[in-house]
Parts: C-alpha cells; structure tokens; sequence
C-alpha cells in the first residue's frame, strides 16, 4: 500500500477539516427547533469513528439505515428536512475519515485528481456560498431578527442548504475511497447486504402505502397525488432508488447462497412493486433498462440447471401475479404508466416537437436554468443556489432543481466547476461501456450506472442523500468487477498542483460572482422588500422619520424620485464614544465616508438614482455601537435618514 505523499496529506486533511466544520456548522445553524442535534450528532460522529477502529463492520448500521433514515427522523422528531440527514452523514464521516491524515488516497489513479478536484470545489464552493447567503455577516446567523428586518428567505436555512449539498458529494468521495480500500467480500456482506435490507423496508412501506393507506408516514404532496414515497418522504426519489435497487437486487443473488439468493431475486419484484407505487415515470423507465440488461446476466441455457430454471419460472409466475394485483388497485395510486402515457406525443410532428421541447424546458426550470447559465457561463449561481433563486426569475415556480443534473451542474458550478463531476462522469461511463469480460453480478451493477446517467438527463436524482451514496456504492462495486482497483499509482506533484490551481480559481470567481449575487441585490432585482440591521421607524420632535442602525445596516428602498438625500447621524450619550466613523453606499456605490464627532454629530450627501419605477439599496455601516440601558437593552450605531428630491 502506498504512504501518503505531503501533498496528499495536506488535500486529505484540508477536505476532513472541512467535514468536520460543516457538520458543527449545519448542527449550530441548520436544524432550528432541534437543540438536542447538536449533541447527538457529534455523539454519533464519535461513536462510529472509535468503533469503525475496532472494527470496519460497524458500517453496516449507517448502510441499513440509509432507505429509512427520513421515515425514522420524522418518526422521532415529527418533522423532517433534507438537511436533518446531517445526523447521518456525521455516522459515515466517522467511519469513512479515521486515518485521513495519513493515508494514501484509495481511489483509482485514473480518476483521482477528478474526483478529489470535485470535492475541492463543493468544499470552497458551498463555502463561499453559505457566507453569501448571510450577506457575509456571521452575526445574522447568530442573533434573533430585529423588529426591522425583512427577509424574504431564512438566512440560516439557505446557508445550511448550501453546505448540506457540498457535504453530500465530500462525504460521497470520501466514502467512495474508503469503499475501494476495503475488498469485495467484505463490500457484498457489511455495506451491499445491509443497504438492500434497508431498500427492502422502504419499497414495504411503499407497498403498503400502495395496497392498504397512501398516507402512512407519507405526510407530503406526494399523498395528495396518489403517489407513495415510500420510507423516503419523496416519490421520486424512492422509485429511482428502487429501481436501482431491481438491478442490486439482482447482482446479490448471483453472489449470495441458497434461499438468501432466492429471496434476493424476490426482492426485485417488490422493488418493482415499489416504482410502480411511486408513480415516477422516470423510475419507471430506469426500471426497465435495468431489467432488460440485467436478465442478460441470468439467461445462460447451457449452463443452467433445472432448479434454476424452476426457480425462473416460479420468479415470473410471482411477478404476474403481483403486478395483477397492484393493477387492480391503480386507483389507489397513479400508476407510472398511466403519468407516462399522458406525457408522450401523439403521432404528428406538432405534438413531437412539443414534446421534445418540454422533455428540455421541464415546466420552465430548463428556460430558467439557461437564463442562469447565460448570465453565469463561468462560475455559476453556486452550489445548492438554484432552489432558493429560481423564484427570483419566476415567482410561479416552486423551489426545485433543474430537471437535468448535467445542467443543473453548470448551473451551479459554471465551466469551471462543473468540468470536473462532467468529465469524471464521461471517463467513467467510457470505461463503463468497454468492459467486457465481467463477472454475472456485475451485469445488474453496470446497468445502475448507465440508467443513472440516463434518467439525470431529465431529473438530478443523485443530489438525494440515500441516492447519492448509492451510486457511489455501486461505482465502487463495478471497480471491483472491472479490474479498476489494483495497486494504485503514485498521482504526480503537477497534478496535485492543477487540482489546487483549479479550485483556487473556482473559489475566487465565486467571490467575485457573490458580490453581484448577495441577497439584498438579488432581492432588490426581484422587487422584493429587504432589510437587516436596522431598527422600526422612530418620529423625532420635528416629526421627519428616522432609523436607528446596528454596526452594519442594509435596506432596499422604493425609488419614489430622481435624487436620493441620504443623513447619517450619532447621537451617543457618551463622548468618549466619539469619533464615529461611518459609511454609506447606495446601489454599491460610496456616497458618504466620514468621521463624526460631538461637534459635527452628522453628514448628508445627494445622489442621482434616476426616474424609472424599482428600487435602490442602501448599506450603512458605524465603526463602534452602544448599547442602550435596561430594559431597551438595543445596540444602536448610526442614526440614518432617507428621502427623494426631484431637483
């Protein structure tokens, strides 16, 4: 086994301290209401690292978890958010990031500096991107709203949004390397068996939710739709998950022994059972790509015996049956097909363009995520952005992705980030495709992979937390199979210089790009009302109305004329409070830097906004505050005054 080189060493342990943050970060900031996260997930983190050192089997408890860990939370808590899979991810960082600092990396030579480029760029990208959600002021995230202040989204949420999606793909690389250091028996018995009994619950509880009550632990839209969800809380998700899981299934009974072998090949027919349910149509379509390369693993007439043919035979009986069954209850449901045959064309060339141009728009978010990309070619929106800013370009869409991941990723990332997840996904569908000589188990794996690339030209089905990891499992499963795992390479100094080189470029583009991208420009851009930092409106004696500040202040201001008069003022009790040094900058653009003192206690400046209908943004900034006495107990800084003039 290789030693780890100094410039592996500094990549590893930049990436863990970087784990390490988000995940007390998203525990800090991004699970509101639930304080008891705070010690459970670092708890968790601990336990699974110390018992991962006694022995790498403790894997298998997060791996069974993975299909029913949304169920279980909203179980345990009565809610459940995306970002509350962080509790998760902190039980696979313990097991996966023991010994970073000293080994080598794992993963295959070929697609090394690829892969650990990706996680650099998610790691400064959702960085960058969680600070410029809170207009980079850290204090948003830790002080209650002011009685002043407007926001249109929560600061706290969207930062932790971004830093959960950066997370899942540091952590996925992370666990894709622990994965390909660890042989394959011991991959098929603790990591790809747990996740399949896992996978199993989830398309039971789908089944039952199909069969007997579609709201049970289905407390979203997807009840409402007559669609279930499985153990998942989202009915896409779980039908893309089970339809991968057709194909898992399938590989683990060409490796697992007698009855469990059996029952494996019965699992796939209730993973069917559990696409059906779901209604996805492109889980649907997965499903059967799946099955037909899949079954090219098992038909072999010359070397089949009679029990094996028995047992076909007793596996297509079941699977008619079954689905004669879940037919008569469609009206339980809406069956994929039934959505599917709504969505095809007819028979004339009207209809297949409309049709080809929609399988592109996808109810607008393709023309939204273009108008993005447009504006955005190099750096993007940043990662985890397009949910929050799509509303921005179309209040009537909902907060979603870009119905493409490869565009979603351009979105997000630009050229310069999204190069790298595009081109590890062209090296490894080329390497995919030219394998050849493969054992039978890894026929159903192959198949994974390609529908997985397939189905995310019209959804981002890996952006999910169990989907995610997933996918990673089964690329690490088919580098066992394809001989992608021998003894690794040394990677050469000048590609870990281009890998930093390109990531230190990535994130000083994303700083640039943040300024125009903060949220009191987006929301001034929109129309929308904006405001932090600042205090509700005072009267003083001569009844002008006035604000008072905190240290930093923005508002978004109605234009109402041609010139903005803009006044701050201190009015400290103290005077060795004084000087003052305050600032003040309109549409950002410097209007006012001054030094106020007890004798010149104000400062005012003019400046020309121009006549047509919007708004302009106003940032004020005080060098010192004081806090007033009990029981008003507000920390004041400047004193700021706005009105239009026409002349």
């Amino acid at each position: 086994m290789l030693t780890a080189t100094w410039y592996e060493r500094v990549t590893r342990g930049l990436l863990t301290v970087w784990v390490c943050g988000a995940i007390i970060a998203l525990c800090v900031f991004g699970v509101p209401g639930l304080a008891w996260m705070r010690i459970a997930v670092p708890v968790t983190w601990a336990l699974s690292a110390l018992l991962t050192r006694w022995t790498p089997r403790v894997v298998a408890v997060p791996a069974a978890m993975l299909m029913v860990y949304p169920a279980a939370f909203l179980l345990l808590t009565g809610a459940y958010q995306p970002a509350n899979g962080v509790w998760w991810v902190a039980a696979m960082a313990g097991v996966t990031l023991p010994g970073s600092l000293t080994r080598a990396w794992a993963l295959p030579t070929r697609w090394r500096a690829v892969l650990v480029g990706w996680a650099l760029v998610a790691a400064v990208g959702s960085s960058i991107v969680a600070l410029r959600e809170v207009d980079f002021h850290l204090d948003l995230l830790l002080r209650q709203r002011l009685p002043g202040e407007v926001f249109n989204a929560v600061p706290s949420m969207d930062a932790a949004w971004s830093l959960y999606v950066g997370l899942l793909v540091v952590v996925g690389i992370f666990w894709l390397d622990w994965l390909c250091r660890h042989p394959l028996p011991f991959l098929l018995r603790w990591v790809a068996l747990p996740m399949a009994v896992g996978a199993v619950a989830m398309a039971a509880v789908a089944c039952w939710q199909m069969f007997i009550d579609i709201t049970a632990l289905n407390p979203t839209v997807f009840a409402g739709l007559r669609r279930a969800a499985g153990t998942m809380l989202d009915g896409n998700e779980m039908g893309a998950l089970a339809a991968c899981w057709i194909g898992g299934s399938l590989a683990l009974s060409r490796v697992l022994q007698g009855r469990l072998g059996t029952l494996a090949v019965a699992s796939a027919v209730l993973m069917w059972l559990a696409v059906w349910a779901s209604g996805s149509r492109t889980a649907l379509v997965a499903g059967a790509l799946i099955s037909v390369v899949s079954a090219t693993a098992f038909i072999d007439p010359q070397h089949m015996t009679w029990r094996a043919r028995l047992t076909a035979v007793l596996v297509l009986l079941l699977a008619a049956g079954t689905f004669g069954v879940a037919m008569r209850k469609t009206a339980r449901v809406v069956g994929p097909m039934q959505r599917l045959m709504e969505t095809l064309p007819e028979p004339n060339a009207p209809s297949i363009v409309a049709f080809a141009r929609e399988m592109v728009n996808r109810n607008e978010y393709g023309a939204v995520s273009q108008r993005f990309i447009a504006e955005r070619l190099w750096f993007g929106i940043g990662l985890g952005s397009f949910y929050g800013m799509v509303s921005l370009v179309d209040a009537k869409l909902p907060a979603d992705n870009a119905q493409n991941w490869y565009r979603h990723q351009l979105t997000e990332l630009g050229v310069v980030g999204a190069c790298l997840p595009w081109v590890w996904s062209l090296i490894l569908g080329a390497w995919l495709l030219r394998r050849s000589a493969l054992p039978r188990w890894a026929v159903p794996v192959r198949a994974v992979l390609v529908a997985v690339a397939a189905i995310s030209l019209v959804g981002v089905p890996g952006q999910g937390l169990a989907m995610s990891m997933t996918i990673w499992m089964a690329c690490a499963m088919f580098m066992h199979a394809g001989g992608a795992l021998q003894e690794p390479e040394r990677s050469r100094p000048a590609t870990w210089a281009a890998v930093w080189a390109l990531a230190l470029v990535f994130g000083i583009g994303t700083v640039v790009s943040a300024a125009t991208l903060r949220p009191p420009v987006r929301m001034q851009r929109a129309g929308w009302d904006y405001a932090y930092g600042v205090w509700p409106d005072e009267v003083d004696a001569d009844g002008s109305t006035f604000r008072w500040t905190r240290r930093a202040a923005v508002v978004v201001v109605p234009l109402e004329g041609p010139i903005l008069r803009v006044t701050l003022s201190v009015n400290f009790p103290d005077p060795a409070a004084y000087p003052v040094h305050v600032r003040a900058r309109v549409d950002g653009r410097s209007l006012l830097d001054a030094v106020l003192t007890a004798d010149a206690p104000s400062v005012t400046g003019d400046v020309h906004v121009g006549s047509q209908v919007g708004s302009v943004l106003l940032e004020t900034n005080a060098d010192r505050t004081t806090q007033t006495p009990p029981p008003d107990g507000r920390e004041l800084g400047a004193i700021v005054r706005w009105r239009f003039l026409d002349h």
